[in-house]
């Protein structure tokens, strides 16, 4: 696709972009964070509520028990442009009625020079915008999609390299503009259809300084499920030409199957982001369109209004009882349409976009059993082979509010409520869906004052479903964390 030229573009301009030190820390490794918890989660009913287990990374169980997490990892000063190194290590290991398993969260290094940074291994990605922030902190961690429609941190993270350049002024633009972007490949490792899939993914976005205090920033992000082989031992192309078509969206050649030579090659999806942001003396705002799309009618948005239309306002003031608010409508229901024709035709030439699906890469966009992109989109039951065959419910309309702030200024808490109508898809199979089932869901979760020890924190949460899609249930953890070097 055009995104992958502009986005080499931005790498080779970059270049010329401002790379001098302005170092505020020398220190090539940053400051360190290590920790580990414990904690118990006791539901009403065999499974868990929706908001227990939802954009944590796949590191929830199913089911109630016991889960200990770990992490350690160093902090890159973002504000630095010398050359810093970093590293990270965290995972879990749970124990339920039905289950045991140990998992590795993170494992990664990292490497940043000036406006450059390269993460390698499995890393929860991060992501650029007037500097650096975790995806999971976007909108202070109240988004239903944490910023990102196709990829939310709902899923367990990917083994690769993402490379990605940090917001820099564009020449001859007196600073009103800059570009970012990353270029990333990953493997994907779950028991899937098409296994040893791998994934590219590659963005562009742009930030314009519309006056002192008010910004717009916009992009398109690209992501590209292909290689790989089927049950039946068939493989799909995965030499360096291929690799080049899937880059640039280009159709397959005469060792892809029919479809990718009709087509493009690989399984495309992505994102267009729009945002205003604007600051305040002592807050800040914003309201943001994030708009997913399947194919070429998505990204001139005849599927529109489908995306997760997001109003928050943050106050810089983090003990206050609310510090930070969110507000959203999700919308998936239109996906250009049962189909539509040609103008003046009756020729079918698209419609039906189904979401997280794929006629080839029959898993679709989840990995490990979870949807890769926002958890409202739900996955598929595992087959007998253990392999989840995509989704079954991506026409939805949903609301979705969050608050978070501090319990008389000491208590952190952080409170989501969600409400949606599920559609199923155009061409459903599920009885359930006909009867367009309602779902209420409630998810708390808070902090005790630290009273023996400020490295020593005691949590809290209440999680609740009620409703026609999930059973209903109530679930209530409790646990505790030692923490040290904590970075906030």
């Amino acid at each position: 696709m055009k995104i992958n030229i502009i986005a080499a573009i931005l790498i080779i301009s970059s270049l010329t972009a401002s790379f001098q030190a302005s170092a505020q820390d020398d220190k090539t490794i940053g400051k360190m964070e290590a920790g580990i918890g414990i904690s118990a989660m006791l539901p009403s009913r065999d499974t868990l509520p929706f908001w227990a287990t939802a954009n944590k990374h796949g590191m929830m169980p199913e089911n109630g028990g016991a889960i200990l997490n770990y992490t350690l990892r160093s902090y890159i000063d973002e504000s630095s442009r010398n050359f810093q190194l970093g590293f990270g290590l965290s995972g879990a290991a749970y124990w339920t009625d039905k289950n045991k398993k140990s998992l590795t969260d993170n494992i990664y290094g990292s490497i940043k020079k000036g406006i450059f940074r390269l993460d390698f291994g499995k890393h929860a990605r991060e992501y650029y915008y007037d500097g650096i922030y975790h995806r999971t902190r976007d909108y202070a961690g109240l988004s239903i999609s944490n910023g990102d429609i196709i990829y939310s941190g709902n899923a367990r993270t990917l083994p690769g390299c993402n490379f990605m350049v940090e917001p820099f002024k564009v020449p001859f633009t007196n600073g009103i503009v800059r570009l970012y972007g990353n270029f990333a490949d990953y493997k994907m490792k779950d028991n899937r259809y098409m296994h040893g899939a791998r994934l590219h993914n590659s963005s562009l976005f742009a930030n314009v300084k519309i006056g002192s205090r008010l910004n717009a920033s916009a992009g398109l992000e690209d992501w590209a499920e292909w290689a790989g082989s089927d049950p039946d031992g068939n493989k799909s192309p995965a030499g360096f030409k291929d690799y080049i078509r899937v880059i640039f969206g280009r159709k397959g050649g005469k060792n892809a199957s029919e479809s990718d030579q009709i087509n493009v090659l690989g399984n495309h999806l992505g994102r267009i982001l729009c945002k205003l942001d604007y600051r305040g003396d002592g807050y800040k705002a914003s309201i943001a369109m994030d708009h997913p799309y399947e194919d070429g009618s998505g990204t001139t948005l005849h599927n529109f209004p489908d995306a997760v239309w997001t109003i928050y306002a943050g106050s810089d003031d983090k003990d206050r009882w609310i510090s930070d608010a969110v507000f959203e409508f999700i919308y998936t229901k239109s996906q250009s349409g049962r189909y539509h024709t040609k103008p003046g035709t009756n020729i079918v030439i698209g419609g039906d976009d189904n979401y997280f699906n794929n006629g080839e890469y029959r898993s679709g966009w989840t990995y490990y059993g979870r949807t890769l992109g926002a958890p409202l989109i739900t996955p598929r039951e595992k087959n007998a082979q253990g392999m989840t065959l995509g989704v079954c419910n991506n026409r939805i309309e949903a609301y979705n509010m969050g608050i978070r702030g501090k319990i008389a200024h000491i208590m952190p808490y952080s409170l989501k409520l969600t409400y949606s109508k599920n559609y199923g898809m155009y061409n459903a199979t599920y009885a359930i869906f006909d009867s367009v089932p309602h779902q209420f869901s409630l998810g708390l979760d808070g902090e005790l004052p630290h009273s023996i020890c400020k490295h020593i924190i005691f949590t809290y949460g209440l999680y609740a479903d009620s409703g026609d899609l999930y059973k209903d249930c109530v679930a209530l953890s409790l646990g505790m964390k030692v923490v040290f070097g904590h970075h906030d």
